[in-house]
């Protein structure tokens, strides 16, 4: 990320998850750019809200998807890190 962002630029980050790169990029874009966080899953999302307050990124509650004819699930693990479009064996116990 810091070889292709520079101050003043706008960043997209899919799959924000709690915001983590989010903060880097925001970061690396400086005061003059800005980062778009795009989450979907919702326990992800009020994360990423609280965590990125008061910096440069706006934050959009929505998938990244680009057919309108199509639905697709989106399966929340209870280790938020583990979301997935496809289910998993994992068990977080």
């Amino acid at each position: 990320m810091e070889r292709a962002l520079q101050p003043g630029d706008v960043a997209v980050d899919v799959g924000a998850n709690i915001g983590f790169f989010s903060l880097a990029m925001s970061a690396m874009v400086g005061p003059a750019g800005h980062v778009l966080a795009i989450e979907p899953a919702l326990n992800n999302f009020k994360k990423l809200r609280d965590n990125v307050k008061g910096t440069n990124i706006t934050c959009f509650n929505v998938a990244a998807w680009s057919c309108n004819e199509a639905s697709i699930l989106l399966h929340i693990a209870e280790d938020s890190g583990l979301d997935s479009l496809r289910a998993s064996d994992v068990h977080t116990d």
